[in-house]
């Protein structure tokens, strides 16, 4: 016999592990011919123990194996069918080594700490009184669908680990929702229902998750919840507010952006709001097409290296630090080291095309870090120029000497106050973006 929990000599077979009653087959599935005697005394005690008329079942430490056709069970073949009419069921530190699968009506039940093996279905039914699984493990599939979950009828899925893939296709929820602090793999939210309150709170989904035509009546809360792929809210309907605070996530798309946006917008949560602002402008310059629509392109990607559409003020200044040395060393050399036009600009392009591919870099895919960035151009501009203190530097970085000068302008010049003047107004509007009240 197996390794048990039970004191009781006359119960251990409900309690022991069922991991040697079975052999598996070329195909992964579980054959339990070599144990059907030993299948028949589980369920004869079982049903000795259990098979009684009571309003609510507690059936602790069972650990469950081929399901049968008789009494509490029956069998579909190798599934489960409880048929409790107006009892509830509560399984606490259970282990199903079988496809659980319910079709009939089910008053309640509740699984603490259980652990499933295999497949646990529960389709076409209407649950008056819940469905409850805290602290529960799943190796195989959940699948929930076509469901109504009746008034009073609280659907809880908290604390348990990865649930491999549930699926609620179709499935209509009129009471609560709460999936607090649960992990899951893949899932399916085709065409649900929320007609109540759904809580999505430290929730994790490992995949992309796809709300198409999901439809939420009243508040959802996803705080705290993580998207580790992606999430998509382009065909959800939210008919009240949603809390999207400490989200974590990449949108899959500007109108997920936009819907996250707007949530934060109508609780007056700016600072948050501008987030997904810049997530949206993103997703707009992944939809245009270079060739189609080159300037609108060309507007949107240098709005983003510049500032991240202006939501990072360290980026901004990172681009008017980093062009400032590079302008300074362009004129430095033309000044001290060329005599000829053209190698006036031979040189100045070659200078200003390293310096806008390592920016580029540097920013798109992170080669090297800003400040190391910032620190070579340092060295680099102060080795030809002999300005160690920065005293040059710090003149041409002053917007007010910029633009009031008395010097010589040249076209380079001019190409450099125009872009220093961008790139201070995206400083300026990047710190407001992220310190303003409104």
């Amino acid at each position: 016999m197996s390794k048990c929990s039970c004191n009781d000599s006359d119960k251990c077979i409900l309690h022991c592990e069922k991991d040697d009653w079975y052999e598996i087959d070329d195909n992964g599935n579980k054959n339990w011919d070599k144990s059907e005697g030993n299948i028949n005394l589980f369920w004869k005690i079982f049903y000795e123990k259990y098979d009684s008329i009571q309003i609510l079942f507690v059936i602790k430490n069972v650990v469950f194996p081929k399901f049968e056709s008789q009494g509490l069970a029956k069998q579909s073949p190798r599934k489960i069918v409880f048929e409790y009419i107006n009892n509830s069921l509560k399984f606490e530190n259970c282990t199903f080594e079988d496809e659980i699968s319910l079709y009939k009506y089910i008053h309640k039940l509740e699984f603490k700490e259980c652990k499933f093996l295999a497949n646990f279905e529960l389709s076409k039914n209407d649950i008056e009184k819940g469905l409850t699984f805290i602290n529960c493990t799943f190796n195989k599939n959940l699948i929930l669908k076509n469901v109504t979950f009746k008034i009073g009828s609280k659907v809880r899925i908290k604390n348990c680990s990865m649930i491999e893939n549930v699926n609620f296709e179709n499935t209509t929820f009129e009471d609560l929702a709460d999936f607090n602090k649960t992990c899951f793999n893949e899932i399916n939210f085709y065409k649900t229902t929320f007609e109540d309150i759904s809580v999505f709170t430290e929730t994790i989904f490992n995949k992309k998750v796809d709300f198409k035509h999901t439809t939420f009546e009243k508040l959802s809360i996803f705080r705290n919840s993580e998207f580790i792929d992606s999430i998509n809210l382009k065909d959800a309907i939210f008919k009240e507010k949603a809390n999207f605070l400490e989200i974590k996530t990449d949108v899959s798309n500007r109108e997920t952006a936009r819907i996250i946006k707007d949530s934060f917008e109508q609780q007056n949560n700016i600072i948050e709001a501008n987030k997904f602002y810049a997530l949206e402008m993103k997703s707009r310059e992944k939809e245009l097409d270079f060739k189609e629509n080159f300037f609108e392109w060309l507007v949107f990607k240098i709005h983003g290296l510049a500032s991240n559409h202006s939501q990072d003020w360290i980026l901004a200044l990172f681009w008017i630090i980093s062009f400032t040395f590079s302008f300074l060393t362009m004129d430095f050399v033309n000044t001290h080291y060329l005599t000829h036009i053209v190698d006036y600009i031979l040189i100045d392009l070659l200078i200003f095309i390293g310096f806008v591919y390592g920016s580029y870099l540097t920013i798109e895919y992170e080669k090297i870090n800003k400040f190391c960035y910032i620190g070579i151009y340092y060295i680099f501009y102060a080795f030809f120029s002999g300005d160690w203190l920065l005293k040059c530097f710090s003149n041409k970085l002053n917007p007010f000497s910029i633009m009031t000068g008395n010097e010589e302008l040249t076209f380079s010049g001019l190409i450099y106050k125009i872009i220093i003047a961008y790139l201070i107004y995206q400083l300026i509007i990047s710190i407001r973006q992220n310190t303003r009240r409104k």
